[in-house]
């Protein structure tokens, strides 16, 4: 195979995944991560080490980041030690991760002013999804940058969305998420419900199963309720960003949300209460205890 240069910065619970994936369709990866075991799994899987950001710079004329926070992102992008700053004119920044669509949108000038391209490319599904290269991906940004960036995104995913403008993906991603979660809150408050109740657990999922409750949330979640099983896939904490991204989306519209803001204070509440690092999974576990007397959780805000 023709060998292939791409930096991938974020090797971690789904950027792993698509390490994984571009090596097997013949990439040569380039990875940095600032987490030295998700630095040498990548290794292990056939990537290259970076020494730092200015070594995968220097390398690759195609970037693929998936970073876990907004802040995380910033901090990659911007000021004299990121992205926008060291790359060369030309380079191609692909950012896979949940972002800020205003802040993408920033970013798109600040790189547009340095003759960078750079493209959204959210991922939908799980990590499972990411290792097998059955995520879905929406994929955004002006059309020449979006042509240049699809062979990455179809060495690594299942199916492409296109998404429109530079940061519409990322509001698409957090309106399918809102959705999802909030599915998921109100199923996990039900099941916890009738557990105390004394329903049995099993009847009521067979019951909702042939009813219009019925859901993909509803076969993915509930069993893992019924078995006490809690895979660690995703954190609170994410979805808290998410719903928050969300939230700041709809505030500029005229839109009533009653629905998605007490989803999102579902969800701050639970954090709050020590739950951040924990499996979606325990929401309403976590929401059984005691909270913590941290302040009343705001509504976030531009």
């Amino acid at each position: 195979m023709t060998q292939k240069f791409v930096g991938l910065i974020g090797c971690g619970r789904m950027g792993i995944g698509l390490c994984r994936n571009l090596v097997l369709k013949g990439y040569t990866v380039i990875a940095y991560d600032l987490d030295e075991q998700a630095l040498q799994s990548a290794q292990d899987l056939g990537a290259l080490r970076a020494a730092d950001l200015d070594d995968l710079v220097a390398t690759c004329g195609a970037i693929i980041t998936c970073l876990p926070t907004i802040e995380a992102i910033k901090a990659t992008y911007t000021g004299s030690k990121g992205l926008l700053d060291k790359c060369a004119p030309g380079t191609l920044l692909i950012e896979t991760s949940s972002a800020d669509p205003a802040q993408r949108r920033s970013f798109g000038e600040l790189a547009s002013q340095r003759k960078l391209e750079l493209v959204d490319a959210p991922m939908l599904r799980s990590a499972a999804d990411a290792w097998k290269g059955t995520v879905q991906i929406l994929l955004g940004g002006e059309p020449a940058a979006v042509a240049r960036a699809r062979p990455y995104i179809e060495a690594v995913s299942e199916k492409i969305i296109p998404a429109g403008r530079l940061g519409d993906a990322h509001v698409m991603k957090a309106l399918n998420n809102a959705v999802a979660m909030t599915n998921h809150a109100i199923l996990g408050e039900i099941f916890t419900v009738a557990q105390h109740l004394g329903i049995d657990g099993s009847t009521l999922f067979e019951m909702m199963r042939g009813s219009m409750a019925a859901s993909y949330k509803l076969e993915d979640l509930v069993p893992k309720l019924l078995a006490n099983n809690h895979p660690r896939n995703a954190k609170l904490a994410f979805i808290e960003k998410d719903l928050a991204i969300c939230c700041d989306a709809a505030r500029d519209t005229p839109v009533l949300t009653p629905v998605l803001d007490s989803a999102y204070l579902t969800y701050r509440v639970a954090c709050r209460m020590g739950g951040s690092e924990e499996p979606p999974s325990r929401l309403a576990s976590i929401l059984c205890g005691s909270i913590t007397q941290s302040g009343d959780p705001a509504l976030p805000s531009k």
